[in-house]
């Protein structure tokens, strides 16, 4: 007899006790056999493997996650509490317990060395200057390497070239973010296939859209966290961010660069990917779209800017007193 079939025989022994309203504690074992099972079942076999147990995958789920989330418990579900009330209630608690680990992790992070403020200068230096571990994240919307011109720079218009003028930064920008912070860049689909060479297997993608000129545009987001402690966001990067560009009062900004984020953009991405009380750091500041998401989602927010006609729409833009 196989080891999957002995569970299968074990897994049939507990139908009694799983039936209609089980035990958590029958449940427990339940989702015990069947978290073993779940290895051992040739990849897509699982739905027919359970048939022959007469379970759904959706028991199966919730059996299972009572066994991953908790001890064997001794409460019985029905008036009390049902499985899967059970369920939420402690995942509900872990998330709970890790948000307390994220504002004690945030607490601890060494000072910068200046909470906020806009930069009118090299970023590269910028980063170069920092102390290493420093920045819980960095949300930026680089040059993509499409061969535009911003205000006097000419943007790398082939995956060679831009990767070349881009890694500096991209290293730099590792070396100065905390272990479990984030890296947050904009890039373009042209080099989408170029990802996972340029900046590592580890990375998660995300898809998000905004609206150019009246243009709706998709575009990718490399997301990476640095290792060694826990992360500080726990979202997978492979979800999708849709934009509502439609923002009054903002067409003198947007239509001052050649490749904007409007402010509803920057927010989606400042809300998903940081924390509220946290410092952002953009090393491509732009006209300031990540600077107003982070006032209005109350974040602490560090600019830099080497174009001087950007530099001053952003402190239009954002009114606090420029830093240089």
């Amino acid at each position: 007899m196989t080891r999957l079939q002995e569970l299968e025989l074990e897994l049939l022994s507990l139908a009694g006790r799983v039936n209609l309203k089980p035990t958590l504690a029958a449940a427990w074992d339940a989702g015990r056999v069947l978290t073993s099972a779940r290895a051992l079942v040739p990849h897509g076999e699982w739905r027919s493997w359970l048939a022959r147990v007469n379970l759904s995958k959706s028991s199966a789920g919730e059996y299972m996650a009572v066994f991953a989330n908790t001890e064997k418990p001794n409460v019985r579900s029905g008036g009390q509490i049902g499985i899967r009330q059970f369920v939420k209630t402690v995942r509900s608690a872990r998330r709970q317990s890790i948000e307390a680990e994220r504002i004690a992790a945030l607490a601890a992070l060494p000072e910068v060395g200046q909470s906020e403020g806009l930069i009118h200068g090299d970023s590269l230096a910028w980063l170069k200057s920092r102390p290493t571990a420093s920045v819980p994240f960095i949300v930026t919307d680089p040059p993509f390497g499409l061969g535009l011109t911003y205000d006097g720079f000419s943007d790398p218009a082939s995956a060679s070239d831009y990767i070349q003028w881009f890694m500096p930064f991209w290293t730099e920008m590792q070396r100065v973010l905390v272990p479990g912070g984030s890296l947050v860049v904009c890039q373009a689909l042209r080099y989408l296939r170029h990802f996972w060479d340029w900046f590592g297997s580890d990375i998660c993608i995300a898809s998000a859209s905004t609206t150019i000129r009246s243009m709706v545009v998709w575009y990718p987001v490399v997301r990476w966290n640095k290792p060694g402690d826990v992360p500080l966001i726990h979202r997978e990067g492979n979800s999708a961010i849709i934009g509502n560009s439609t923002q009054l009062g903002q067409e003198k900004y947007l239509s001052a660069h050649p490749c904007p984020k409007a402010v509803w953009d920057c927010r989606q991405l400042i809300d998903h990917f940081t924390l509220p009380d946290s410092l952002v750091v953009d090393p491509f500041m732009g006209v300031g779209g990540f600077g107003v998401a982070c006032g209005e989602l109350g974040r602490r927010y560090i600019g830099i800017e080497q174009s001087e006609k950007y530099y001053r729409l952003a402190c239009q833009r954002l009114t606090p007193t420029a830093m240089t």
